[in-house]
C-alpha cells in the first residue's frame, strides 16, 4: 500500500520539539515495517515539498500528487486542504488526534477544533487516537467514524533499559539527599507547574532539589534559588542522545499540566523509560 503523510511541519529534521511529531514519525516506522511505501508531503506557504526516501521534489498543487497513494495520513493539518481530490479520486484518509483539549489554545479556538472534529467525518474515513482517553473523548463528541487506538512508542538506543528498571526501584524505594530533577519542554505558564512543584520540594527540608529546565524557547537563561531549591533555566534544542543522557541522570521529572500536550504525553514516556519518578501539580510525593 502507498501511503502519504500530509503535514505542514518538516518532518524530516530533527530532534522534534513537539510530541505530535514523534508520534507521527513513530507511526511512519509502523507502516513501514507493515510493508507500506511511505512518502512525506510538506506544506509550505506557495509549494508542497515531497520526500520519497532520499529525494526531495517540489509541486505546486497536490492535486495530481495526491491520487498516486492508497491513504492519506494527515498531521497537523485541515482535511479542507484536500477535499477537492478526496471526492475526486476517493482516497482513504486518516487523521491523528492527538488533544481533545489544549490549555495553551485560547477558548474560541479549542470549540472551533472541536466543532471541526466532528464537522470534518465526511472527508476523513478514520481516526488515529494515542489513547483511550482520546477515544473515549471523540465518541462523546459525536464521532461515528472507526477510531484506532494506536499508543505511542519509546525505546532510548543510548541506554541500558534494565538499568533504568533498577534505577526507578531504588528510588521508589528511597530519594537520595541530594535530587537531580529535569524539565524539557516549552516554558509556557499554563504548561509548567513549577510554583506548585517548588512549594513541595521547600516543605522537604531533609533534601537540597536542583531543578533544570530545558527549552527550546528563545528565553534569557537564569540561576534561581529558594532556600533547599535550585532553579536553573536553559535554552537549548537538545539532541536524542543527550536528552537521554539528561533523563538518565535525573532522578526525578515535572511533567506538563494535563491538557497542555498530546495524550499520552511523549516527553512524560521519555522520562518513565529512564527510571524518573514523575511529578505532577497534582500529585502527591512520598518523600520517605
Amino acid at each position: 500500500m502507498r501511503v502519504l503523510i500530509f503535514s505542514n511541519r518538516d518532518l524530516s529534521s530533527k530532534p522534534y520539539l513537539y510530541g505530535e511529531d514523534h508520534y507521527i514519525s513513530a507511526l511512519i516506522e509502523l507502516l513501514k515495517k507493515m510493508g507500506n511505501n511511505v512518502d512525506i508531503a510538506v506544506l509550505f506557504k506557495d509549494k508542497i515539498k515531497v520526500f520519497k526516501g532520499e529525494n526531495v521534489i517540489s509541486v505546486e498543487s497536490i492535486d495530481n500528487l495526491i491520487k498516486e497513494y492508497d491513504l492519506i495520513l494527515l498531521h497537523n493539518i485541515s482535511p479542507y486542504k484536500i477535499i477537492r481530490v478526496k471526492i475526486k479520486y476517493n482516497i482513504r484518509v486518516f487523521m491523528p488526534i492527538y488533544f481533545l483539549w489544549n490549555r495553551t489554545s485560547p477558548l474560541i479556538y479549542n470549540l472551533l477544533s472541536r466543532a471541526g472534529i466532528t464537522l470534518w467525518q465526511f472527508i476523513v474515513d478514520a481516526y488515529i487516537a494515542p489513547s483511550s482517553l482520546i477515544y473515549k473523548g471523540l465518541r462523546l463528541q459525536g464521532v461515528f467514524k472507526k477510531i484506532y487506538v494506536i499508543p505511542p512508542y519509546y525505546k532510548c538506543i543510548f541506554c541500558n533499559f534494565e538499568e533504568n528498571i533498577k534505577k526507578r526501584y531504588m528510588l521508589e524505594k528511597k530519594i537520595p539527599n541530594y535530587v537531580k530533577v529535569v524539565y524539557i519542554g516549552s516554558v509556557n505558564l499554563r504548561r509548567l507547574p513549577l510554583i506548585e512543584v517548588v512549594k513541595k520540594f521547600i516543605k522537604d527540608q531533609r533534601r537540597y532539589y536542583e531543578i533544570t529546565i530545558y527549552t527550546a524557547d528563545n528565553i534569557s537563561e537564569k540561576e534561581y534559588n529558594i532556600r533547599n531549591v535550585k532553579i536553573q533555566i536553559i535554552s537549548k534544542i537538545l539532541s536524542e542522545e543527550e536528552k537521554g543522557k539528561i533523563l538518565q541522570e535525573s532522578h526525578m521529572f515535572i511533567a506538563p499540566r494535563p491538557g497542555t500536550t498530546m495524550i499520552p504525553s511523549i516527553s512524560v514516556m521519555e522520562a518513565e523509560y529512564h527510571g524518573n519518578i514523575i511529578i505532577r501539580c497534582n500529585s502527591n510525593i512520598d518523600f520517605n
